[in-house]
């Protein structure tokens, strides 16, 4: 099922329990999250989570190896003048840490 529907998952709640005892699972755990309520508001199979760690990875990478590119990518990309700020105000602290950093000695 590729989108979790609380009203269907509850509708073949009984034909999946059904299905388990003609399989004689007899398992002593009790029935998996996939078929409560509350996953069917929220659930992420593996593939996307592998994906997104895959994006989060690329994009730590990309912010701090190219510093200057990514952030000029993400202010090019948004249109919401808030975040803009907020992004233009992340670029003043990337800089002045930066700038920190590399100070030379005296």
């Amino acid at each position: 099922m590729g989108k979790k529907k609380k009203e269907v998952m509850e509708a073949q709640r009984e034909q999946f329990v059904e299905g388990r005892r003609t399989t004689r699972f007899r398992g002593r755990r009790r029935l998996r999250s996939s078929t409560d309520g509350e996953f069917a508001e929220y659930g992420f199979n593996k593939s996307h989570s592998a994906a997104y760690a895959l994006l989060a990875y690329q994009t730590a990478y990309l912010k701090a190896n190219y510093p200057a590119h990514f952030m000029a990518a993400l202010l090019t990309s948004e249109k919401d003048h808030a975040k803009i700020a907020q992004y233009i105000h992340e670029c003043r602290n990337m800089v002045s840490k930066s700038f920190l950093r590399h100070q030379p000695e005296r």
